[in-house]
């Protein structure tokens, strides 16, 4: 394992570690990763932009998770988790706002709308009102739920505690 830690995708005996990588490598191998270079390229920077705010956001997802006291959970949600957000979804929608598919990029669907909507689950799990006032966000996430693979896949998907 060349960093030592999971996720690994293992092809033709290589390990290719870190998970945006193994999406980036898969996005290309399958036909999701935009349709020209310049496409390529914003995707890749939507991918860099979620990064950062997992990076911003980590200290409230690790308080979360480790069920600290309500009161400092309540001051990192206010002091660091919604600020990220509040950032990302403004560059999201932004995008989506230019976007004449519906998705992040004109030329449709890409492994950025995959794992932000996937991550929009997640969000919505902990607090159904999320994606209250983001009618673009709640519509990349419906428009990527009724792509009909998705939609079997998510029927018939383990159900698993974040």
């Amino acid at each position: 394992m060349p960093f030592e830690k999971m996720p690994v995708l293992s092809v033709d005996g290589v390990m290719i570690p870190q998970s945006f990588a193994i999406a980036r490598y898969l996005a290309r191998q399958f036909g999701y990763a935009g349709k020209s270079p310049l496409e390529e390229a914003m995707v890749d920077a939507l991918g860099d932009q979620v990064k950062d705010y997992f990076n911003e956001a980590y200290p409230y997802f690790i308080a979360s998770h480790q069920q600290k006291p309500a009161e400092e959970l309540e001051k990192l949600k206010n002091e660091v988790f919604l600020p990220a957000r509040d950032l990302l979804f403004r560059y999201l929608e932004n995008f989506l706002k230019k976007s004449k598919s519906g998705y992040l990029v004109d030329s449709g669907l890409t492994w950025i709308d995959l794992f932000v909507v996937d991550h929009l689950g997640t969000l919505c799990g902990f607090e159904p009102s999320t994606l209250d006032g983001h009618e673009l966000l709640s519509n990349l996430r419906k428009k990527v739920l009724e792509v009909p693979e998705i939609e079997e896949w998510v029927a018939k998907r383990p159900v698993t505690q974040v």
